[in-house]
């Protein structure tokens, strides 16, 4: 499913309840975010480590 969120804290908490273990979940943002990050780096990096947070984290695979 497609799923649409205001901030990535919100995006993280809606996906962490959907998810198990073997399943990807892709941060795929519709447009810049500089309201809330500097750049896509800064993105990504908030992506992880709001992901990493959790006790039984997914694996995450970078894609450069």
């Amino acid at each position: 499913p497609l799923l649409s969120h205001s901030s990535m804290k919100e995006a993280v908490e809606s996906v962490q309840g959907r998810v198990i273990r073997g399943d990807t979940v892709i941060l795929s943002p519709g447009c810049s975010s500089f309201d809330e990050f500097r750049n896509f780096e800064e993105r990504g990096q908030v992506f992880k480590q709001r992901v990493f947070h959790y006790d039984d984290a997914p694996v995450l695979h970078s894609v450069n």
